[in-house]
């Protein structure tokens, strides 16, 4: 939107097709509770810090959730490392061939 009127897309399908929200409809169902932003909160300090704080290791819903969170964060940055090679390979592939020439002799 710009200065609260749409922009024309022309004939470019919307982004809403490729978006795990589907739509702005279902947007409530994919946003994080107020509860679940402090739970990954607390993971990302605890993460930063080098790991759980000791006081909390013995503690089993933290464990879990930290498990939970971990696992989920661990993914996405898998996805995001494979698609930073694929488009650097990409780019290599696609650059131009340099001329072979014989050996040193």
């Amino acid at each position: 939107m710009r200065a609260g009127q749409p922009i024309p897309r022309g004939k470019s399908p919307t982004p809403c097709a490729q978006c795990p929200k589907e739509s702005p409809q279902k947007e409530d169902e994919h946003e994080l509770s107020e509860k679940n932003h402090r739970a990954v909160g607390f993971y990302a300090a605890e993460r930063a810090a080098g790991g759980l704080d000791p006081r909390f290791r013995d503690d089993a819903l933290v464990r879990e959730t930290m498990r939970i969170i971990d696992t989920i964060v661990r993914q996405y940055e898998a996805s995001e490392q494979a698609r930073a090679m694929s488009g650097s390979l990409a780019g290599l592939l696609s650059a131009p061939r340099m001329p072979v020439r014989g050996g040193g002799r």
